[in-house]
């Protein structure tokens, strides 16, 4: 399944890359600060959403076998539920098939229909079943072969304190006319992600661009509506920006391989707002080396409380 798909909303990047596929050079600087304020705006307004990244409350991995799940600790998965249960049921996990069974009197919904017993998807279709109670919903993850519970809440400290998030000042001389490099049809790189687990991910192909008399690449992996998408480390990692790097969406290449990378766009991983994603890292090759001050800075949860 495309990272794209699990950490990201490539319909809402695609929708707003406005002139992006034009060359850096043709574009106004007005033109382009208005066009990256715009795709800053879009890109707050879905994360405060009900179901954006700022609600995540909890993960728990499911072993084999059964799994008890409610508000109070003595279950396997504590679930923050207001309830006058103890226990709100079990989860009942069997290879990749996961079932859930709800006590009477649990208050569970999916769909607007009270749970009693249920498989449940995961995400790894892009559409998992979401189970609800009050503020409070849960689906499943699949993470290789791992399978995760993800609890959300829309009333999330995190959520009801965000305001914004601080970027550098939009400067057009870190949007690029760059060269698309296509690799073999079917070729995959190694992604590390923030739990220790590595994936083969499909890798179009990798950009290449110049900065400061030198040839710089990065790997990409696959977009939406041809888009590419980028994650990338550099020099200000750590200090100025997130530890383990951040994303990027490209414009499509044209015909001739020209593509625009526009770091102003850069922006934080979910890991950023919660210990509860699980964010992938630079492959290998893309940590580059000098500072990107351009894009989202990192976010601070203490200083946000």
């Amino acid at each position: 399944m495309p990272l794209t798909t699990l950490f990201l909303a490539p319909t809402l990047f695609a929708a707003v890359l406005g002139c992006s596929g034009d060359s850096a050079k043709s574009v106004s600087p007005q033109a382009h600060r208005l066009e990256v304020e715009k795709w800053s705006r879009q890109r707050l307004e879905r994360l405060k959403k009900e179901d954006g990244w700022l609600t995540l409350v909890g993960l728990a991995w499911l072993p084999e076998g059964l799994s008890t799940f409610g508000p109070h600790p003595s279950n396997d998965i504590v679930v923050p539920i207001e309830s006058s249960l103890l226990s709100l049921g079990r989860f009942e996990r069997t290879g990749e098939v996961v079932l859930l069974h709800a006590l009477a009197g649990a208050a569970l919904e999916t769909d607007g229909a009270t749970v009693r017993s249920i498989e449940l998807r995961s995400d790894e279709g892009g559409d998992p079943t979401v189970v609800r109670s009050g503020s409070v919903s849960f689906h499943l993850i699949t993470r290789g072969e791992r399978i995760g519970v993800r609890m959300r809440d829309s009333e999330n400290q995190t959520r009801r304190d965000f305001v914004s998030i601080e970027r550098y000042p939009t400067q057009i001389e870190w949007r690029f006319d760059a060269r698309f490099e296509p690799a073999a049809e079917g070729t995959t790189m190694p992604v590390p992600n923030i739990i220790g687990e590595v994936f083969e991910e499909v890798s179009p192909g990798s950009v290449v661009f110049r900065h400061q008399a030198s040839t710089h690449r990065l790997r990409t992996l696959e977009g939406s509506s041809g888009n590419l998408f980028l994650v990338f480390g550099d020099a200000t990692n750590g200090k100025e920006t997130y530890g383990s790097g951040r994303f990027l969406y490209t414009s499509p290449p044209d015909d001739d391989g020209n593509v625009v990378v526009d770091f102003n766009r850069s922006y934080n991983p979910p890991c950023v707002f919660t210990p509860w994603a699980t964010c992938p890292l630079p492959p290998r090759g893309n940590d580059l080396p000098f500072a990107v001050r351009a894009g989202e800075l990192s976010y601070a949860l203490e200083a946000a409380h």
